[in-house]
């Protein structure tokens, strides 16, 4: 039933694919490999396997045409940082240049609005 798809080779039923895609698709920030795990039911690691075909497919598929028109623009920056306690006398700038982290990307997304 999945031979030519992402979701080739894989043993889950089809049921489960969908409901990845749709779980997958409706994240409005995306969403992490442990928190689909516990929305299917299944291990971690087959949670990341397959958010991370799906991304695979996105990449594959995406139109590098050029936009016309509208189009909607957004960004973030990127690199997991985990927040320390917020206590006044620990806090520091972020927006200086000392302070910010080298590995930090950022994501720019453009997309032409669909009438």
């Amino acid at each position: 039933m999945t031979p030519g798809t992402i979701f080739a080779f894989h043993k889950l039923l089809l049921k489960v694919y969908l409901a990845v895609v749709a779980i997958y698709t409706n994240a409005v920030k995306g969403i992490s490999a442990l928190q689909l795990s516990r929305d299917l039911d299944v291990q971690y690691k087959t949670a990341f396997v397959l958010a991370h075909k799906i991304r695979e497919s996105i990449m594959e598929k995406r139109d590098l045409g050029q936009l016309s028109g509208e189009v909607h623009m957004d960004g973030a920056y990127v690199n997991g940082h985990i927040r320390p306690k917020n206590k006044k006398a620990d806090r520091i700038d972020r927006r200086l240049a000392i302070h910010q982290k080298p590995s930090k990307r950022c994501v720019f997304v453009m997309r032409k609005k669909v009438q």
